[in-house]
């Protein structure tokens, strides 16, 4: 389960960071830059970067690096969920509230609580897609 969301977030955020440092006027996504008055971006470019880069890249690496298993996977997983939380609350400061952030705030969390739960011997399945209890 962890892996399957760490991987579905990233490639999403990777996508749709793409397409906004692509075409900075928001056009691919509809987001308009009139959203980003009196935020510190003129256009979307840096913002789709970071999200891409930061988000994108950092939850498919998490999700991978946890599908190999290898050392400190589960610490990559917690750090990249509250990356989340404070890349969404931060982005929530900048453009004011939208309800997307909440519900990828609350990803953010589900992916800490899932790395916790991970680390837990007695609950198989947590971290591997397609295992027992995914």
């Amino acid at each position: 389960m962890l892996v399957k969301v760490e991987l579905g977030t990233g490639g999403s955020a990777f996508l749709c960071g793409g397409l906004l440092a692509l075409r900075p006027d928001g056009s691919l996504l509809g987001l308009p830059t009139r959203v980003l008055v009196g935020a510190p971006f003129s256009d979307w470019r840096l913002p789709g970067l970071l999200l891409g880069g930061l988000v994108g890249v950092g939850y498919l690496g998490a999700g991978m690096w946890a599908n190999a298993r290898y050392p400190y996977s589960r610490e990559l997983s917690v750090l990249a969920g509250v990356g989340l939380v404070v890349f969404e609350a931060v982005e929530w400061g900048w453009l004011g509230f939208h309800p997307l952030q909440a519900v990828f705030m609350a990803v953010g969390a589900g992916v800490v609580r899932l790395a916790v739960v991970a680390g837990n011997p007695t609950t198989p399945g947590v971290f591997l897609a397609g295992t027992q209890g995914d």
